[in-house]
């Protein structure tokens, strides 16, 4: 669903029905939980958790969110998504109030290098970014997708 949303600039109603129709799936098939794998769609997945309770429904970065915030003080987030930066900077604010200081590079050009089949590229591209983020405390990498970059990076 990430191409509808680039498409569309937003999170519409259709999309976050979709999500929903997806989650119903999901339970339908006796799941003991679900995890939706993009942060981009923060407010479609909590609409599927509170239709669904008390099955348990997890955005993508909630333990990596508590987890950098019980550990440091300056994070930097790297991310290759535009339209997940804000619903994850969103729910850091919401996570940490004033516990953390939070920064986020967004390398676009990393998941086009992706999408064109490059992970070589997109694994220079993700390192090269990291370097911005030198003097902070922890980096967090946003995209499942950018996981295979962390060697490099």
């Amino acid at each position: 669903m990430s191409p509808d949303l680039k498409t569309a600039g937003e999170l519409t109603q259709e999309i976050a029905d979709r999500f929903l129709a997806l989650g119903r799936y999901a339970k339908s098939t006796d799941a003991d939980a679900i995890l939706f794998t993009c942060s981009a769609f923060g407010p479609a997945i909590e609409a599927v958790a509170a239709d669904l309770s008390p099955l348990l429904v997890l955005k993508p970065n909630e333990a990596m969110l508590e987890e950098a915030i019980g550990l440091r003080n300056r994070i930097g987030k790297l991310a290759t998504f535009q339209p997940s930066v804000p619903p994850m900077e969103a729910e850091f604010e919401n996570v940490a109030g004033d516990r953390a200081v939070f920064w986020t590079i967004c390398v676009e050009a990393g998941m086009d290098a992706l999408l064109d089949g490059d992970a070589e590229k997109h694994n220079r591209l993700i390192a090269e970014a990291a370097s911005d983020l030198s003097d902070y405390d922890a980096v967090m990498l946003a995209d499942f997708s950018i996981a295979k970059a962390q060697p490099a990076v």
